[in-house]
């Protein structure tokens, strides 16, 4: 939560040289399970700051969808709102996509799409590739948001 904060009050250029420095490599350990495996709590936490990584967004968003999904059900990330209520959509438009999409492989309740149907069409009018956009509608389908 601590540097999720600290995340959000960085310029664009404080955020790459804070992942220059030790952030990515710290990141690239936990998905690799180094000190110790990566908890659901922690991959919560993981995805909940990718929205406040505009500087980083996209190789943060890559390593994050090496991860093996699973459930957050009972950890409920709000990063689909907050993307929501950021530039990011608009300036990172096919990761955000692919972070969509990738949450929607790890089971979670409907309370953590909220918005997510405003993002999806955000999405679709800066325009994505068809093919994530079709993912995408899929996935709002499934979800009872369309």
């Amino acid at each position: 939560w601590s540097v999720g904060s600290v995340l959000r009050g960085m310029t664009d250029e404080q955020q790459q040289e804070l992942w220059s420095r030790w952030l990515r490599q710290f990141w690239e350990n936990r998905v690799r399970g180094v000190p110790e495996s990566l908890s659901t709590g922690e991959l919560a936490w993981m995805i909940d700051c990718l929205q406040y990584m505009k500087g980083i967004f996209p190789e943060a968003v890559e390593l994050t969808l090496s991860i093996p999904p699973r459930s957050l059900l009972d950890e409920r990330p709000f990063v689909v709102m907050g993307l929501d209520d950021s530039s990011v959509p608009e300036t990172y438009p096919e990761s955000v996509a692919r972070l969509l999409i990738y949450l929607g492989e790890c089971t979670q309740d409907y309370t953590a799409w909220h918005k997510g149907l405003e993002l999806v069409e955000k999405l679709s009018a800066v325009g994505i590739s068809q093919e994530l956009n079709e993912k995408l509608r899929e996935l709002m389908v499934r979800l009872g948001l369309s």
